[in-house]
Order: structure tokens, then sequence, then C-alpha cells
């Protein structure tokens, strides 16, 4: 079956998927097409031909990064844009040394991304905030304090990037085990950067970043892949 063909067939499975009159029929129909969106690697996008989709960028406005501050920020977007069919990259501007993290993907993709990217940098630089009061509350000397914050801010956004992409191939996989066992998947499972994205991507300058290092923090970084492979968005607060 070629790729036009599957095309046809999942249009007609989630058309089926539609009628209630019979539940079982429209639950295994709906499994049916996903199983086939999987193996084609297709969707929800690639089936709707005909209908214009628009390729947009949303600049994160709340924070800036640079090779000194929050330089964690671009690999954490990058992360979350990868299972959320978008791209992240850096934009700077002339004489400036500060960036801002942009996201690029079709209709409200990068706008949705926007919002779980700000709970998740709210919640790491909450964290940091915390660390500062409760640990280094007695470092009198500033460059001591600055230097430890900085170690330990580093290494736990580091954590956390590790442990929210384990918490996605972690969704992914309960999707691919419930598809086995005949239940209804998600569209976790067929999460595929779109051509327009890519092309887009593909196209943009490649610039040098430069990250100033800081001494490792190993329980830091536990801490931080905890609380990322167990985040959830929905409990979160804005600061």
């Amino acid at each position: 079956m070629n790729t036009n063909q599957a095309k046809e067939k999942i249009r007609k499975l989630l058309a089926l998927a539609q009628d209630k009159s019979n539940e079982n029929e429209a639950e295994a129909a709906l499994l049916a097409a996903r199983k086939l969106m999987a193996q084609h690697k297709l969707t929800e996008n690639d089936l709707e031909e005909g209908k214009h989709h628009e390729l947009r960028q949303v600049v994160y406005e709340d924070q800036t990064f640079s090779g000194l501050k929050n330089a964690w920020m671009i690999d954490l977007a990058k992360v979350m844009a990868e299972y959320h069919c978008c791209y992240a990259c850096m934009r700077g501007y002339k004489g400036q040394t500060t960036r801002r993290v942009v996201f690029a993907g079709l209709d409200d993709d990068p706008e949705i991304l926007l919002t779980l990217f700000d709970y998740a940098v709210q919640h790491i630089r909450r964290t940091v905030a915390e660390y500062r009061k409760r640990v280094l509350w007695s470092v009198t000397d500033q460059r001591e304090k600055n230097n430890a914050a900085r170690s330990f801010e580093q290494s736990y956004a580091q954590g956390f990037r590790e442990g929210i992409k384990a918490k996605y191939e972690q969704q992914n996989r309960e999707a691919a085990n419930d598809e086995q066992e005949g239940e209804q998947v998600s569209t976790a499972l067929v999460m595929v950067q779109p051509k327009e994205v890519t092309d887009w991507a593909n196209g943009l300058h490649k610039v040098n970043f430069r990250v100033r290092g800081a001494e490792a923090n190993e329980s830091a970084r536990a801490q931080g892949f905890n609380d990322g492979l167990h985040f959830n968005p929905t409990k979160q607060v804005k600061a």
C-alpha cells in the first residue's frame, strides 16, 4: 500500500469512527486508522489535502538568554519542540548579546507549545530562586554565591530537560503498547514535524552559540530529572 492509498483508507476509517451508532465498530475503525498513520508516519495535517495550513512563528518574550544567563532555555525549547510538531531556534538582535527563543509550526501548534514552555521555564526559575533562599542564604561572598547558583541552575535545567524528554518517550511507548493491546491510541505516537516546518528550518542561517560552563552538580541534575519526568503543566501556576 503506497502513501496515497493509505491516506484514502485512513480517511474512510476516520469517517467510520465518527459513526456512534455502533461504538465497537467506531473504536475498531479509529484504532485501525491510528495504526496506519503510525506505519506510514502520517499526521492529521497530512490527511487534510486542499486545506491551507499557515506556518507561524512565535517569540518567547518573557525571558531572554545568553551564553552566561539562562543558556539552558534553547536546549529545553528544542526538546519540547521536537515532540510538538514544531521547531525551536534563537533570534538575536544587532548590538545585543541576548537572544530570544522562537517556535515555528503550523496553525496553533507554536502558541500551544509556547504556553507549555513558559510553564517549564517558570518552574525552573522558581526552583533556582528557592535554592538560593534555602541553601545559599548564609553565603556572604557574592562571587561564591553566584557560582554556586549557576552550577545548580545549569545542572538542574540539564536534568529537567533529560527528564521531560524521557517523559515524552514514555508516553510514546505507552501509546504503542496500548495499540498492541487493542486500546485506543493517542496522536503522540505519530508526532512528526510537518514538511513545511522542516523546509523552513533548513533555510535558516546557522549561528554559533557559546555557553559559559559551570561546575557540575549531580544532585541538582538528579532532582531536575525527577521533576522533568513528573512535570505536569496543568498543575503549574505562573510566578
